[in-house]
């Protein structure tokens, strides 16, 4: 991509693209999707550090599979009631 006139050419064209994406204005149903995606992304995240920390502190060696498990037992977990409502 050496080409200057290619890569102005380029440049311009995304501009274009962009500059025309911003003028749509975005449904609030897409935001609210794109919120509740981005929530449980960050809880996934927090899961998978959590199963991690988990895993170390019972010296498992961190394969696939250890963290696959170690991630269900923590979900598991989060959907039981707590003690003192069963």
């Amino acid at each position: 991509m050496d080409d200057p006139e290619l890569q102005a050419a380029i440049k311009a064209y995304a501009k274009r693209v962009v500059d025309e994406a911003a003028d749509v204005p975005v449904p609030e149903e897409a935001i609210k999707t794109m919120r509740e995606a981005a929530r449980k992304a960050e809880e996934h995240r927090k899961i998978r550090e959590a199963a991690h920390r988990t895993a170390e502190s019972l010296g498992f060696v961190w394969t696939d599979e250890k963290r696959d498990q170690v991630e269900a037992i923590i979900r598991a977990g989060k959907r039981q009631p707590p003690a003192s409502s069963r």
